[in-house]
Protein backbone atom coordinates (compact mmCIF):
# COMPACT_ATOMS: atom_id res chain seq x y z
CA UNK A 1 0.00 0.00 0.00
CA UNK A 2 1.47 3.41 -0.81
CA UNK A 3 1.93 6.18 1.64
CA UNK A 4 -0.04 8.91 0.04
CA UNK A 5 -3.03 8.01 -2.66
CA UNK A 6 -1.22 7.86 -6.13
CA UNK A 7 -4.67 8.31 -8.04
CA UNK A 8 -5.60 11.92 -6.36
CA UNK A 9 -5.02 14.48 -8.80
CA UNK A 10 -4.08 17.40 -6.40
CA UNK A 11 -1.85 14.95 -4.20
CA UNK A 12 0.06 14.36 -7.16
CA UNK A 13 -0.07 17.90 -8.59
CA UNK A 14 1.52 19.06 -5.17
CA UNK A 15 4.00 16.15 -5.40
CA UNK A 16 4.95 17.26 -9.43
CA UNK A 17 5.51 20.72 -7.77
CA UNK A 18 7.35 20.09 -4.74
CA UNK A 19 9.64 18.02 -7.26
CA UNK A 20 9.77 20.94 -9.65
CA UNK A 21 10.77 22.98 -6.84
CA UNK A 22 14.33 20.82 -6.11
CA UNK A 23 14.45 20.65 -9.81
CA UNK A 24 14.86 24.20 -10.05
CA UNK A 25 17.10 23.97 -7.14
CA UNK A 26 19.39 21.34 -9.05
CA UNK A 27 19.35 23.49 -12.33
CA UNK A 28 21.12 26.70 -10.57
CA UNK A 29 23.84 24.49 -9.27
CA UNK A 30 27.34 24.25 -11.15
CA UNK A 31 28.33 21.08 -8.75
CA UNK A 32 26.84 17.95 -7.51
CA UNK A 33 25.27 18.61 -3.70
CA UNK A 34 26.78 15.48 -2.50
CA UNK A 35 24.93 16.61 0.75
CA UNK A 36 21.73 15.62 -0.76
CA UNK A 37 23.36 12.34 -2.48
CA UNK A 38 24.44 10.97 1.26
CA UNK A 39 21.69 11.84 3.11
CA UNK A 40 17.99 11.24 1.29
CA UNK A 41 16.07 12.23 3.87
CA UNK A 42 15.35 15.82 4.07
CA UNK A 43 14.85 14.90 0.13
CA UNK A 44 12.49 12.74 1.38
CA UNK A 45 10.56 14.33 3.55
CA UNK A 46 10.60 17.53 1.28
CA UNK A 47 8.79 15.26 -1.01
CA UNK A 48 6.06 13.44 0.72
CA UNK A 49 5.53 15.06 4.15
CA UNK A 50 2.43 17.38 3.20
CA UNK A 51 0.60 14.10 0.88
CA UNK A 52 1.24 11.41 3.46
CA UNK A 53 -1.83 9.90 4.45
CA UNK A 54 -1.60 9.80 8.52
CA UNK A 55 -1.40 6.52 8.88
CA UNK A 56 2.01 6.47 7.13
CA UNK A 57 3.42 9.59 8.81
CA UNK A 58 6.17 7.93 10.44
CA UNK A 59 7.40 6.41 7.08
CA UNK A 60 8.60 10.05 6.21
CA UNK A 61 11.61 11.11 5.66
CA UNK A 62 12.54 7.15 8.40
CA UNK A 63 14.97 4.60 7.09
CA UNK A 64 13.79 1.63 7.80
CA UNK A 65 15.67 0.28 10.72
CA UNK A 66 15.55 3.86 12.57
CA UNK A 67 13.12 3.79 15.73
CA UNK A 68 9.85 4.15 14.06
CA UNK A 69 10.67 1.08 11.36
CA UNK A 70 13.24 -0.62 13.24
CA UNK A 71 11.93 -4.25 12.29
CA UNK A 72 10.27 -3.45 8.71
CA UNK A 73 10.90 -5.31 5.89
CA UNK A 74 10.03 -4.71 2.60
CA UNK A 75 10.12 -6.40 -0.88
CA UNK A 76 9.92 -4.92 -4.04
CA UNK A 77 9.38 -5.92 -7.84
CA UNK A 78 7.97 -8.90 -9.65
CA UNK A 79 9.09 -11.55 -8.78
CA UNK A 80 9.73 -10.05 -5.38
CA UNK A 81 13.20 -8.83 -4.17
CA UNK A 82 13.79 -8.10 -0.99
CA UNK A 83 15.33 -4.69 0.05
CA UNK A 84 17.95 -4.90 2.70
CA UNK A 85 17.28 -6.31 6.23
CA UNK A 86 16.04 -2.86 8.12
CA UNK A 87 19.39 -3.80 10.73
CA UNK A 88 21.41 -3.22 7.67
CA UNK A 89 20.17 -0.67 6.05
CA UNK A 90 22.26 2.13 7.96
CA UNK A 91 25.15 0.47 6.94
CA UNK A 92 24.32 -0.07 3.55
CA UNK A 93 23.73 3.55 3.42
CA UNK A 94 27.28 4.43 4.39
CA UNK A 95 28.56 2.06 1.43
CA UNK A 96 26.70 3.79 -1.07
CA UNK A 97 28.16 6.97 0.71
CA UNK A 98 31.10 5.42 -0.45
CA UNK A 99 30.21 4.33 -4.07
CA UNK A 100 29.43 8.47 -4.66
CA UNK A 101 32.55 9.65 -2.64
CA UNK A 102 34.49 7.01 -5.09
CA UNK A 103 33.17 7.46 -7.96
CA UNK A 104 33.35 11.19 -8.08
CA UNK A 105 36.81 11.78 -7.10
CA UNK A 106 37.76 8.54 -9.57
CA UNK A 107 35.70 10.82 -12.49
CA UNK A 108 37.34 13.91 -11.09
CA UNK A 109 40.92 12.85 -11.31
CA UNK A 110 40.49 10.68 -14.66
CA UNK A 111 41.72 13.65 -16.59
CA UNK A 112 39.39 12.51 -19.32
CA UNK A 113 37.59 15.72 -20.76
CA UNK A 114 35.98 14.95 -23.83
CA UNK A 115 32.14 15.92 -22.93
CA UNK A 116 30.45 12.38 -24.23
CA UNK A 117 33.09 10.45 -21.94
CA UNK A 118 32.76 12.49 -19.20
CA UNK A 119 28.85 12.65 -19.65
CA UNK A 120 29.14 8.57 -20.08
CA UNK A 121 30.96 8.61 -16.69
CA UNK A 122 28.76 10.29 -14.61
CA UNK A 123 25.93 8.28 -16.30
CA UNK A 124 27.53 5.16 -15.14
CA UNK A 125 27.73 6.38 -11.61
CA UNK A 126 24.14 7.39 -11.83
CA UNK A 127 23.04 4.17 -12.44
CA UNK A 128 25.34 2.41 -10.33
CA UNK A 129 23.78 4.51 -7.43
CA UNK A 130 20.16 4.22 -8.13
CA UNK A 131 20.89 0.35 -8.46
CA UNK A 132 22.18 0.44 -5.41
CA UNK A 133 19.70 2.62 -3.70
CA UNK A 134 17.01 0.33 -5.04
CA UNK A 135 18.59 -2.79 -3.65
CA UNK A 136 18.74 -1.44 -0.13
CA UNK A 137 14.85 -0.36 -0.44
CA UNK A 138 15.38 2.75 2.93
CA UNK A 139 12.28 3.77 3.10
CA UNK A 140 8.72 1.85 3.18
CA UNK A 141 7.80 3.96 0.45
CA UNK A 142 8.89 6.38 -2.63
CA UNK A 143 12.49 4.41 -3.29
CA UNK A 144 11.81 5.07 -6.97
CA UNK A 145 11.46 8.77 -6.57
CA UNK A 146 14.56 8.92 -4.37
CA UNK A 147 15.97 6.82 -6.84
CA UNK A 148 15.42 9.21 -9.95
CA UNK A 149 16.13 12.00 -7.77
CA UNK A 150 19.84 10.82 -6.96
CA UNK A 151 20.53 10.24 -10.65
CA UNK A 152 19.12 13.94 -11.87
CA UNK A 153 21.20 14.71 -8.73
CA UNK A 154 24.06 13.56 -10.22
CA UNK A 155 23.54 14.88 -13.70
CA UNK A 156 21.85 18.19 -13.70
CA UNK A 157 23.75 20.45 -11.81
CA UNK A 158 27.03 19.14 -14.62
CA UNK A 159 24.48 20.39 -17.55
CA UNK A 160 23.42 16.79 -18.26
CA UNK A 161 19.78 16.66 -18.71
CA UNK A 162 18.41 12.92 -18.91
CA UNK A 163 16.11 12.66 -21.66
CA UNK A 164 13.36 10.63 -20.38
CA UNK A 165 14.13 10.59 -16.52
CA UNK A 166 11.91 11.80 -14.57
CA UNK A 167 11.21 11.79 -10.84
CA UNK A 168 7.50 12.02 -10.54
CA UNK A 169 5.51 10.24 -12.06
CA UNK A 170 7.57 7.25 -12.98
CA UNK A 171 8.78 7.14 -16.27
CA UNK A 172 6.50 5.01 -18.39
CA UNK A 173 8.94 3.83 -20.98
CA UNK A 174 9.77 0.33 -21.43
CA UNK A 175 13.99 1.00 -21.74
CA UNK A 176 13.36 2.30 -17.70
CA UNK A 177 11.90 -0.60 -16.60
CA UNK A 178 13.84 -3.14 -18.29
CA UNK A 179 17.21 -0.86 -17.50
CA UNK A 180 15.73 -1.13 -13.62
CA UNK A 181 15.48 -4.76 -13.92
CA UNK A 182 18.89 -5.42 -15.68
CA UNK A 183 20.99 -3.60 -12.78
CA UNK A 184 19.00 -4.53 -9.81
CA UNK A 185 18.92 -8.28 -10.81
CA UNK A 186 21.26 -8.77 -12.59
CA UNK A 187 23.94 -6.09 -11.94
CA UNK A 188 23.58 -4.73 -15.59
CA UNK A 189 23.65 -1.26 -16.14
CA UNK A 190 24.40 -1.05 -19.65
CA UNK A 191 20.41 -0.56 -20.65
CA UNK A 192 20.03 2.07 -17.33
CA UNK A 193 23.15 4.34 -18.79
CA UNK A 194 21.66 4.03 -22.32
CA UNK A 195 18.34 5.28 -21.02
CA UNK A 196 20.15 8.20 -18.74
Amino acid sequence: MSMYDAHDRRVNDQLSLRVESKLVDLRARDEIDIGSLKDTRPIHRFFFERIVLPQFFHYVGNYRGSAPLANKRIQFGKPPIEGSAPENVADDIDKLKMIINSGIRMIKSSGVSDRTAVRLNYATLAAKVVSFFIRIHPYMDGNGHISRYLAIAILVPLGFTPNEWVIHPRPDVDSYAKGMIEAVKNDNLDELVSFL
